[in-house]
């Protein structure tokens, strides 16, 4: 479900982020640099409801599992953050043939799923809810 948030933008962005980066899961995404042509979008959230990290197992076969319920999900008009995170580098080690050196001091692979995201459009000066169900609108 998505619903506009009352008025124009409430706070900027960095505002939002302020309140919540202290929290599990904290994450911002832009869409790029205030003044430049792609920067309409930015997608705030925290608190994930889940985690992936796939410790000595094949980070491919954990992540369709942790994404294959999402596929259901309905696409929504304004751009959400669902799942956030990062795929490095060293993953190319399970696809090809690389010697293998000491293992990373990070993980491979870690995605986080959000229940809830707060969209902001810069180019209609609006935000928006985006979550799951009423109850993770309502955190």
């Amino acid at each position: 479900m998505q619903s506009p948030l009352p008025g124009t933008v409430p706070d900027t962005p960095s505002a939002v982020f302020e309140r919540i980066a202290t929290q599990p899961g904290a994450y911002w995404l832009d869409s790029g640099p205030v003044c430049g042509p792609h920067a309409r979008y930015h997608l705030l959230g925290c608190n994930p409801s889940a985690e992936l990290r796939p410790h000595n197992r094949n980070p491919f076969e954990c992540m369709r599992t942790f994404l294959e319920p999402l596929k259901s999900e309905k696409a929504l008009p304004i751009p959400a953050a669902r799942v956030v995170g990062y795929l490095a580098y060293d993953l190319g080690r399970f696809i090809e043939q690389v010697p293998h050196s000491k293992s990373p001091q990070y993980d491979e692979l870690v995605l986080n799923q959000y229940d809830a995201c707060v969209t902001f459009d810069m180019s209609l000066g609006r935000a928006w809810l985006s979550a799951s169900s009423t109850a993770a609108a309502s955190a």
